[in-house]
């Protein structure tokens, strides 16, 4: 008896923890993803919905300095995709996501976060971009007191307040007009920047120190 009140209790806990949601989204209206180039991102490319653990100057920071290695340990993922899903064309996607959402997830502000590969590990490119839940409440993940949101990239628009710490939001783009019907801009990726390996910091250092005890000795 006492197990099955304790088996009871717990899964009223998670309960009030957690909740489903219902989250639409992708790019699919007027504004497409589009690589560095600025062609049409191709299909297969990783696009997550999430959030960081860190602060948008962390995040640009590690951005600057190629330290995926924060990047990837400070994200947390609500759900994947890839370019392609719900269109079968490039640059566009559409989807409608699942997930159990607990935690710090509860009205926590939507990031997302677009690869021009499969996995994090191969991308050479990236994007990271959000419209502020401040203005659109929508870019909020759903709270215990809603269960759904719908979004699409071309709220993240500049003019309407997207913040971008990866990429940029470019309002033309001659590879998606062919793609989209009305397109008013694209959310391209940037290249990933090369992070120096820990040998090369060494001997930059060594050597500023040698040169520094040098010209003290003179």
């Amino acid at each position: 008896m006492k197990k099955f009140l304790f088996l009871v209790s717990s899964a009223l806990v998670f309960a009030a923890s957690s909740h489903a949601a219902t989250i639409n989204w992708g790019a699919q209206n007027t504004v497409g993803l589009a690589d560095a180039s600025g062609a049409a991102l191709a299909q297969g490319s990783l696009v997550r919905l999430g959030y960081f653990t860190i602060t948008d100057s962390a995040i640009s920071t590690a951005v600057a300095s190629g330290n995926m290695s924060t990047l990837t340990s400070s994200w947390v993922s609500v759900a994947d995709t890839t370019v392609g899903t719900g269109t079968g064309v490039a640059g566009s996607f559409t989807l409608t996501s699942t997930p159990s959402l607990s935690g710090a997830s509860l009205g926590h502000q939507i990031y997302l976060w677009a690869l021009n590969a499969a996995t994090v590990g191969s991308a050479t490119q990236q994007a990271i971009f959000y419209e502020p839940s401040t203005t659109n409440s929508s870019w909020n993940f759903p709270g215990t007191n809603l269960t759904s949101t719908s979004i699409d990239i071309e709220q993240a628009k500049a003019s309407l307040g997207g913040t971008y710490l990866a990429g940029s939001f470019q309002t033309s783009n001659a590879a998606l007009t062919a793609l989209f019907s009305a397109p008013t801009g694209a959310v391209q990726l940037q290249s990933i920047s090369v992070a120096p390996e820990p040998s090369r910091m060494f001997l930059i250092f060594a050597g500023a120190g040698a040169f520094l005890i040098r010209r003290r000795r003179l």
